[in-house]
């Protein structure tokens, strides 16, 4: 008889759980409500794109995941309050709306109702400059918003339109003030959420510096260090080099220049690590180009079928002369073999994101002797350290650096950059260290020369000190 009463507990236990909950379930810890930045062009929170020149324009949403089942009474949301920041010199929106026709809820808007059942609290645009705040609230339990019905289809909470006023990076954030607003036993609460901001990036997605070339005579040689840089992901990719802007000779059929890189191309790759590779390229002059200045391109390009395929050229122009020559100058353009957007304003210049590591060493490298280590033409647009590693063992910082050799050899010399975000960028060169220094040439006395060059100073001098005289007596 005991163990009757027991009996009948656990059959009301198992009872009670067979009933239906009408409470609202608690959200799990690994379902968390979450807000997004996503772009509609890319499908993802971050829109890198070259081709979107100023005057162009795109959308993006923001994008609601996790949210709890809504119904009449409690669960899911009632409206919401979300401010976003972007840079305005490169992007300013157009328009933002949360209902049709801008935002329908066949696109996933889950606020498209009827006017009558929700109200529009805020709708700010620049104000201040580079903000857009964003918010609304319905009206009540009856007028509930619906989530998609289309299994994985995510909920929109509002879209919004940029258009492109400049070239850069610019960052899309929700800020830590946005609210999210719930609905639990016929009243309103906030949500906790987490947030994905996004971006927009029409930078040009590599870049390409160089040395200066200095000015080359008819029949000679220059070197260019060039440098190719990763800037975004679009930039991820084999980039041929090439020189274009060669003409033949007036006066025959022969090319004014023929170049030589190495190497011809690099890959790019920002997971794997490779920001940037380095090329060396020699031009040499035609024994019969004339002398003059000459517009030259160096091209870049992340050729078909790549589906990133892409061209940047950098200009400069190099003196053929005997003599001295005016400054060097040199510009960058930027060509994309895809689509093109019209263009309605003159895009701003791209801010300097190449660093380039080209570096020089003495002239004659002995044992024991200094050598000099310089690093030319290094800039970008953040600070950067730099390191040296001699290949034998020894390194250095700073620019200039000295270092000696204890045995003659060759040796690697590496100098590496890292920029303040962390990425680094390398120049190697062999170097050859001698035991002594070199003899010179050949039938030439050094000795001999320089005591005949004293003695000539020396014999001119007096001449023009006794021509002195014999005028002063005259007179």
């Amino acid at each position: 008889m005991a163990r009757r009463p027991l009996i009948l507990i656990v059959l009301l236990v198992l009872l009670l759980g067979a009933l239906p909950h009408f409470a609202p379930m608690p959200v799990a810890a690994d379902s968390q409500i979450g807000l997004s930045v996503f772009s509609e062009d890319s499908f993802s929170p971050n829109l890198v794109d070259p081709t979107f020149i100023v005057g162009s324009s795109f959308n993006i949403t923001i994008v609601a995941s996790n949210l709890p089942t809504i119904d009449q009474n409690s669960g899911g949301v009632s409206g919401f309050d979300v401010s976003l920041t972007y840079n305005a010199s490169i992007i300013r929106v157009e328009k933002a709306g949360f209902d049709a026709p801008f935002c329908p809820s066949s696109d996933g808007c889950i606020f498209d109702m009827p006017r009558n059942d929700s109200v529009t609290t805020v709708s700010s645009i620049d104000t201040p400059a580079g903000t857009l705040r964003e918010a609304m609230v319905a009206l009540g339990p009856t007028h509930r918003a619906v989530l998609p019905t289309v299994v994985g289809q995510p909920a929109y909470l509002f879209r919004v339109t940029f258009d492109v006023v400049g070239k850069g990076l610019a960052p899309i954030k929700i800020q830590g003030s946005s609210q999210l607003l719930g609905f639990t036993a016929g009243c309103g609460n906030l949500l906790q959420f987490t947030t994905t901001d996004g971006s927009f990036d029409n930078r040009a997605p590599f870049r390409i510096s160089a040395t200066p070339p200095t000015p080359v005579a008819p029949g000679s040689s220059v070197t260019m260090q060039v440098n190719v840089s990763l800037v975004n992901s679009v930039g991820n990719g084999n980039v041929n080099l090439e020189l274009s802007g060669i003409m033949p000779i007036p006066s025959g059929t022969l090319p004014e220049f023929t170049y030589l890189f190495n190497p011809t191309s690099g890959t790019l790759n920002g997971p794997a690590g490779m920001y940037s590779f380095l090329s060396s390229l020699q031009i040499t002059a035609n024994s019969q180009t004339p002398t003059g200045s000459y517009p030259l391109t160096i091209a870049g390009v992340i050729p078909p079928p790549a589906s990133n395929y892409f061209q940047y050229n950098y200009n400069f122009t190099l003196i053929v002369s005997t003599g001295q020559t005016p400054a060097y100058s040199s510009t960058s353009t930027i060509s994309s073999f895809g689509a093109v957007r019209l263009a309605t304003r003159m895009a701003q210049p791209d801010p300097a994101q190449d660093l380039l590591a080209a570096f020089t060493t003495s002239s004659s490298i002995v044992v024991g002797g200094n050598v000099t280590f310089t690093a030319v033409a290094v800039w970008c647009s953040s600070t950067y350290t730099l390191l040296w590693s001699f290949g034998d063992g020894g390194s250095g910082t700073g620019n200039p650096v000295i270092h000696r050799y204890s045995a003659s050899g060759a040796y690697t010399a590496t100098l590496n950059v890292t920029d303040s975000g962390g990425k680094s960028y390398y120049s190697s060169q062999a170097v050859t260290v001698s035991s002594s220094p070199a003899p010179p040439p050949p039938g030439i006395n050094i000795g001999l020369l320089s005591s005949l060059i004293l003695l000539a100073l020396f014999i001119m001098a007096t001449v023009a000190l006794f021509v002195r005289r014999r005028r002063n007596r005259r007179s």
